[in-house]
């Protein structure tokens, strides 16, 4: 889940019961994380950060949910969705 005030990007853990858990919250590299998306496979997340213009991305700990940052920041006017292809 994308925090736009906090601007961080929320995990969660789904139980055996398929009740969410809170997990962790990772930095979403800008301002205003409008969209947050997973690449095809689910081994990627991008972030559209509306307010500083930037598309972040971070690799997917499939076992964990774990974000880790994936390259530079994408210069994007006003990005407000992604598209996994």
């Amino acid at each position: 889940m994308s925090n736009r005030g906090a601007d961080n990007i929320a995990v969660f853990a789904v139980g055996a019961d398929g009740e969410l858990t809170p997990s962790s919250t990772t930095p979403c590299g800008g301002k205003y994380p409008r969209y947050i998306g997973l690449s095809a496979g689910g081994g990627f997340l991008f972030s559209a950060n509306q307010k500083s213009n930037t598309v972040t991305s971070f690799a997917v700990d499939k076992a964990t949910g774990a974000l880790t940052s994936a390259g530079k920041p994408l210069a994007s006017p006003m990005p407000v969705c992604t598209l996994a292809l």
